[in-house]
């Protein structure tokens, strides 16, 4: 079972009429898969026949009362079209990618209206039990699927504003799956890769390419993640693969990055300029402060800064000035002249700076030294 949640829309009328056409453009759909077959209500704030549209003389529907009635809660709480209060959820049984056939077994109008609550209860819409949740129907006009529409304020007066609704339509999904014997879809971790959209899909199929955009920028960006190991040479290689980088910096510190995002030569929208991904967007695990960390955690500890790149940015080598004031305590501390200005050798560094060291921040910075010298001995 496959709960997706709709972009919000501004006007109940325009998406009820939509559900309820049957022309020439509805009983084709998209690839003739979707055809609009005895569109009804079968559930709903109130029972589905009185929800129902009427037939009048000319055999045409009334929407208006139906209209009105979904469209009262908004009304008394001020809620209007600017604010996109129309709320949009198709829930769809599995089929067969490649046939269209339905994979799991036929379910009934009843056995709909209850998916359809047990969704609007998992969204916080309209919870099992609260007579003043939202306002809503669930219109069913193919064996596979049914449309929910919802007007984003309550009955009692106060406006709703739906939160993580996604990832709850995805718990009432394994819900459904469970209570009716349904196949089982992948529970959504939030760090799968996105999917390109049906689209961008469509124009890859146009331009004879191979796969979408956004799955080439996917996959070059990983490449070129996975040879680099700082953040100038992945930048590097994404512009020796052909991909146009731009960067994002930081306002507060201009000479640090903070983001980058990737584009195609030849992807552009209608004005021209190219379309950019950014890492987040092509997957979770490719934002800049992941990849960060992937690097860092390849390299010595005492190299991470050159990772992140903070090494080329003028920031001090911790390190490197850590080992240079305890190698001028150690020799002041033993009574020398002055700091030791030859140079020592890693066996002499790493035996001498536990010598006279006895604050414990000392003692700490000198053990994280001598472990640096061992593992590069190792």
């Amino acid at each position: 079972m496959i709960g997706k949640v709709a972009p919000r829309g501004s006007r109940v009328a325009g998406l009820v009429r939509y559900l309820y056409a049957t022309g020439p453009a509805q009983q084709e759909g998209r690839g003739r898969r979707n055809p609009h077959t005895d569109p009804r209500v079968i559930g709903g704030f109130d029972e589905p026949g009185v929800l129902e549209p009427v037939v009048g003389q000319g055999g045409r529907r009334d929407f208006r009362r139906l209209v009105a009635l979904l469209e009262q809660p908004l009304a008394a709480a001020g809620v209007g079209a600017d604010k996109k209060p129309v709320y949009h959820l198709i829930i769809a049984a599995r089929k067969d990618p490649e046939t269209g056939v339905l994979v799991d077994r036929y379910l009934t109008d009843t056995a709909w209206r209850d998916i359809a609550e047990t969704y609007l209860d998992r969204l916080g819409l309209a919870p099992r039990g609260d007579d003043l949740g939202v306002r809503w129907i669930a219109v069913r006009h193919a064996d596979d699927h049914v449309h929910v529409v919802a007007t984003l304020a309550r009955q009692d007066g106060r406006r709703v504003f739906p939160r993580n609704d996604f990832w709850r339509a995805g718990e009432a999904s394994r819900e459904v799956e469970a209570k009716y014997g349904l196949s089982v879809t992948a529970a959504s971790d939030r760090t799968a890769a996105k999917r390109a959209s049906y689209a961008q899909t469509e124009k890859a199929a146009r331009q004879g390419q191979v796969e979408p955009v956004r799955d080439s920028l996917r996959r070059s960006v990983r490449t070129a993640a996975s040879g680099a190991s700082t953040l100038e040479e992945f930048f590097e290689r994404l512009a020796d693969d052909g991909l146009l980088v731009r960067r994002r910096h930081s306002e507060r510190n201009p000479g640090q990055v903070t983001g980058y995002a990737v584009a195609l030569p030849e992807s552009v929208d209608p004005g021209g300029a190219p379309i950019y991904f950014g890492g987040g967007k092509l997957a979770a695990d490719l934002t800049l402060p992941k990849l960060t960390r992937r690097w860092e955690a390849a390299v010595p500890a005492g190299n991470a800064t050159t990772a992140a790149g903070g090494t080329a940015a003028g920031q001090p080598d911790q390190a490197a000035s850590s080992s240079s004031s305890l190698s001028s305590s150690t020799s002041t501390s033993a009574g020398g002249p002055g700091p030791d200005r030859h140079r020592l050798t890693g066996e002499e560094r790493g035996s001498s700076h536990l010598a006279g060291v006895t604050s414990p921040a000392g003692v700490h910075a000198a053990l994280v030294t001598a472990m640096w010298v061992m593992m590069r001995r190792w």
